[in-house]
């Protein structure tokens, strides 16, 4: 018993090495077998199968050898065309090549070869490429198939059920729509089930997309595709592609739809979904022109797209678009202005409208939320009609002052502080590029607000200029710009504004177009140096008002200052309109008086500004008058030397240039003045004229009242005669004063005044002047001129004055002599009158000699020259 089993073991082993070697006699005698089949039969199935193929295609084969393959592809045979192709002949397009391959294998199980029928479940292609096309007449080269039978028993079945393609160039040209693809398949396998003429393949491989161009987009090549596919054929022409997958790039996405053949399109009914997409890789996928709009931004981000497509596709068809996206961990660079916007989220929507054309597509983003450095934005935007878009948005923000500077989308700014929250709600049209039109903007639906926070910034042309301390509110309605208690600083100077500006936004964004303002502006200090400060004119930086700029302004300003000048409770209106600004009574106090002005700075002329004005003064302190107004331009009297109030009513014009520094010469100046309590001190002509007529010292020298009109004009004073009653002498005063310091003055004092003068030297009158004769009219007067400089005056002897104030006095004589004749003797006839004539020729030869006494110095008194 034992024994047995020690046995067992071995014939166990025994009968394995036996079945072992059976088999391998028996697969080795099948491969005898097969081999022998196979050369015997390898002619005739060539010889088979090229002329089933033959007889079935419309296309010619060529093959440079044909080969019976038995144990490549065991328990399958194959016949493997080598350097084998297919070439069309039409008469229409000539001879092309459709397919070539360096092997093209057809298999079919082994048992085939005894049955002499085969049935082809599997083909293989490798290296090679295959050429399809739609030719412009519609008609296409790869319909070569015909399915008559044929008569012989040795009939060949194609019941494909695998298609593996290797290294095979894909090229598919449609030339009514310009379309191309070339493609590099490296590896495709091909699973097809065949069902009551329904075909089910299950694809799946890997290739390479070298060039694809759709109409006139091109999309960038030598970018890898995988595919996982389903895809069902049915009988009517259906196709039905089921949840395939593609990854394009990196780039994931899940179609599904249904396809059908209409009479005039296809008729499409798909979906298409992107998941986890890159989109700063997406971006470089995208056609070129899509690309170059969207590349200076570098889009970062992913992105998550759902899109349906429904309607016609070809022949000038699009189906109708809807889709849906979700932007998150996003990014949006603007290099030209060094920033980026962050994107927390952003999801809309995209549809081409029921009419799938550029006019009835929208684009909306439903929800954006973000920052920009240390801003934030968050809001809604929506773009319809692609060919004349409308805009609409609706957006929140806060903008910190120094992201501003950083953007450089404000290029002045050179610093900034602070912050601006804004809402601003917009819907309109825009232009093709994105612009803004005029009527598109005066048609534009524009509200929302802008709240200033401590806002404060520089200039880069003025940074020594501080703009500070911005608080306030502006609300946009329309093309108003609505502006709420804006007060502000600049440098030293504050402000408050209240008021409008109309026509804001086509200013801002349109050249050409023009501002109105109206407003008003309360200032407790306004330094008018600061704010002009500009370096020198000719750099073209200085004072210039602007351009295509209305102005209606109501100012009140507690203290205002321009160099010396020095104003205060200053009110009036002010106007500007085409470069020209107007003030209505200007009204403020100065130099311990009044004065109400109204005028006009005309700077329509570049470099050039001409002031015109009237102005009425009311007891101002005229040393100070003097002193702010730099002693208007001349040195012979200045502040030290002139004291009193004055009251004038004036007219005044002079040019200035852009630093606001008058032009002497183009002055004009017409001053009905009254001056009190004046008092003229240390003045170089009147010191001199003292010493001329040895009397008292004229150095300080006071007068009550003193009234005149004064003209200027070419750097000239114009003074008509005046009579001033002082408290050294009383004299009459006319004449001219130039800037240049030159004088040219007339005098004429009452010889009785000298002689009167409390201080006069105690000797007789005649031993102090010379010979005084009697006038024949009761009074001797001196006439005087006064000419040089103002500080060195030349006195002499004034004869033209002494000859006009002798035939003044002859006219009065006679006015008088024919009053008292004609009231006298009414009833004298006219002989009487001629008699009384007769004399007069004789008294006025006795005035005659009157005046030449008078100037030959016999009259009056005798002195000297110097």
């Amino acid at each position: 018993m034992g024994k047995s089993k020690k046995t067992q073991p071995g014939l166990l082993s025994q009968f394995i090495r036996l079945a072992l070697l059976s088999g391998a006699v028996f697969i080795f005698l099948l491969m005898i077998v097969i081999g022998l089949l196979g050369y015997i039969y390898r002619d005739q199935i060539k010889q088979t199968f090229l002329l089933e193929l033959n007889r079935r295609l419309n296309a010619e084969i060529y093959a440079e050898d044909i080969q019976i393959k038995l144990f490549r592809s065991f328990p399958k045979a194959s016949v493997a065309f080598q350097n084998t192709g297919l070439v069309i002949d039409s008469d229409i397009h000539g001879n092309d090549t459709l397919l070539h391959a360096a092997s093209i294998q057809l298999e079919f199980n082994i048992p085939d070869i005894l049955k002499r029928d085969f049935t082809v479940r599997q083909i293989n292609i490798a290296h090679g490429y295959f050429h399809p096309a739609v030719f412009a007449d519609h008609s296409t080269n790869w319909e070569l198939w015909e399915h008559s039978p044929t008569s012989d028993p040795r009939e060949i079945h194609f019941d494909i059920q695998r298609l593996n393609i290797q290294n095979l160039s894909l090229r598919f040209s449609h030339h009514p729509d310009n379309h191309l693809i070339h493609t590099h398949v490296e590896r495709l396998r091909l699973r097809i089930t065949a069902e009551n003429g329904n075909v089910s393949i299950r694809a799946g491989g890997h290739m390479t997309m070298n060039e694809c161009t759709i109409s006139q987009v091109i999309i960038p090549g030598n970018k890898p595709l995988n595919m996982d596919a389903r895809i069902d054929l049915f009988a009517n022409g259906n196709i039905h592609i089921n949840k395939t997958h593609l990854t394009w790039n990196q780039h994931n996405f899940i179609i599904d739809g249904q396809f059908s053949r209409g009479e005039e399109a296809l008729r499409v009914k798909s979906s298409l979904s992107g998941k986890d997409i890159n989109v700063h890789d997406l971006l470089h996928d995208l056609p070129a022109n899509w690309h170059s709009i969207l590349q200076k931004y570098e889009p970062k981000g992913i992105l998550n797209v759902d899109a349906t497509f429904e309607g016609f596709l070809g022949n000038g068809h699009i189906p109708q678009i809807q889709s849906s996206y979700l932007l998150t961990r996003g990014s949006f660079v603007y290099p030209d202005k060094n920033f980026e916007i962050k994107v927390r989220e952003m999801a809309g929507r995209f549809t081409n409208g029921r009419h799938q054309h550029a006019t009835d597509s929208r684009l909306y983003i439903d929800r954006l939320s973000g920052t920009v450095d240390n801003s934030t934005i968050s809001g809604t935007v929506a773009l319809k009609n692609l060919e004349q878009p409308y805009v609409s948005f609706d957006l929140n923000g806060m903008v910190a002052g120094n992201d501003l500077v950083k953007w450089q989308l404000i290029e002045p700014l050179s610093s900034a502080g602070g912050s601006v929250n804004m809402h601003i709600n917009f819907a309109g049209r825009v232009d093709e590029n994105m612009q803004f039109a005029r009527q598109n903007l005066l048609d534009a639906s524009i509200s929302g607000y802008m709240d200033f926070r401590d806002f404060e910034f520089t200039l880069k042309k003025r940074p020594e200029l501080p703009y500070h301390a911005f608080n306030g509110r502006t609300i946009f309605n329309n093309n108003y710009l609505e502006i709420e208690q804006l007060s502000g600083a600049v440098a030293d100077s504050d402000f408050l504004f209240n008021g409008r500006m109309v026509n804001f936004l086509p200013y801002v964004f349109i050249p050409g177009e023009s501002l109105v303002i109206l407003a008003s502006l309360q200032s407790g200090f306004i330094n008018l140096d600061h704010l002009l400060r500009s370096g020198e004119p000719e750099t073209g930086n200085g004072f210039r008002l602007p351009e295509r700029v209305n102005l209606e302004l109501d100012a009140s300003i507690n203290h205002f200052q321009f160099r010396l000048f020095r104003a205060t409770q200053m009110t009036g209106s002010l106007r500007l309109n085409n470069r020209q600004l107007f003030a209505d009574r200007l009204a403020f106090h100065t130099m311990d008086g009044r004065v109400i002005m109204q005028g006009v700075l005309d700077n329509r002329k570049d470099n050039l500004i001409h002031m015109y004005s009237n102005a009425n003064l009311n007891q101002v302190d005229i040393h100070q008058l003097f002193y702010q107004t730099g002693n208007f331009g001349q040195e012979s009297i200045t502040k030290e030397n002139i004291y009193g109030s004055v009251s004038a009513e004036l007219f005044f014009s002079a040019n200035w240039d852009t630093s606001l520094t008058i032009d002497w010469q183009s002055m004009e100046t017409i001053a009905n003045l009254t001056i009190d309590n004046g008092r003229l001190v240390n003045y170089q002509p009147m010191i001199a004229l003292s010493r001329f007529i040895r009397t008292d010292d004229f150095t300080n020298v006071s007068f009550s009242t003193l009234q005149n009109e004064i003209h200027i004009s070419d750097r000239r004073i114009t003074i008509p005669q005046m009579e001033i009653n002082s408290s050294a002498l009383n004299l009459q005063l006319s004449g001219e004063h130039t800037f240049d310091n030159e004088i040219d003055y007339r005098m004429q004092v009452l010889l009785s005044d000298l002689l009167a003068r409390q201080h006069r030297e105690r000797r007789n009158p005649q031993e102090q002047y010379g010979d005084i004769i009697d006038d024949g009219l009761g009074r001797t007067t001196l006439f005087l001129r006064l000419t040089g400089t103002a500080s060195d005056p030349v006195f002499r002897y004034d004869h033209q004055g002494v000859r006009e104030k002798i035939m003044d006095d002859l006219r009065q004589e006679r006015e008088t002599f024919r009053n008292i004749i004609r009231s006298e003797f009414r009833f004298l006839s006219r002989e009487k009158s001629d008699t009384t004539n007769q004399d007069a020729p004789g008294e006025r030869a006795k005035q005659r000699e009157r005046l030449r006494k008078q100037e030959e110095g016999e009259f009056i008194i005798e002195w000297e020259e110097w």
